[in-house]
């Protein structure tokens, strides 16, 4: 498969996963800061392409992947429609519901795959717990505390990013959110 990633904070996470299912699997890779995608880039063995439009329009790229702030999310993925390309949408996919909604407009009838990337989906413990309030094993539930598995909100390198940023990342309640099923 032929993919292209836009972002290398959590893109390059996603670029090594890749390269671990499929050896032979190709990766364009894109960021904002060109100093640091062609350093990553030439880390992994992969290519650098300097303009996330430049990266989507590749008609060789089967599947993109957007791992950027949530802000850009929208314009990106729209772009990518328009190309006909797979498509991996890092979560949170949006920051506003109506962005959400004009995606999902756009998404309705498209031919090629569009997937949320969502780490808790596929994690056994998450359907574990559905099943006990499924069947009413907790009894009436009365509150939800949510919780960080990490110190990651206050961490000084994270502080003032745009993952914490409402404008840029939906802020700590969209990414908690998000992040539980």
């Amino acid at each position: 498969m032929i993919i292209g990633i836009i972002g290398t904070g959590f893109g390059k996470t996603i670029a090594q996963t890749f390269q671990a299912i499929d050896k032979d699997c190709t990766i364009f890779l894109c960021g904002s800061d060109k100093d640091k995608t062609e350093k990553i880039a030439s880390e992994m063995g992969v290519q650098a392409i300097e303009k996330w439009e430049d990266l989507i329009e590749r008609p060789e790229i089967e599947l993109v992947v957007i791992a950027t702030p949530s802000n850009l999310h929208k314009e990106m993925f729209e772009f990518a429609i328009k190309q006909n390309k797979h498509i991996l949408l890092e979560k949170p996919a949006a920051t506003t519901a109506k962005d959400i909604r004009d995606m999902l407009a756009l998404a309705k009838n498209y031919p090629k795959t569009i997937v949320i990337n969502h780490e808790a989906r596929s994690n056994p413990i998450v359907g574990y717990i559905k099943n006990y309030i499924e069947n009413n094993k907790l009894g009436d539930i009365l509150t939800i505390r949510i919780g960080a598995f990490t110190n990651l909100f206050s961490d000084k390198k994270y502080i003032g990013s745009w993952y914490n940023s409402k404008k840029l990342g939906g802020g700590s309640a969209s990414c908690y959110g998000c992040s539980s099923n």
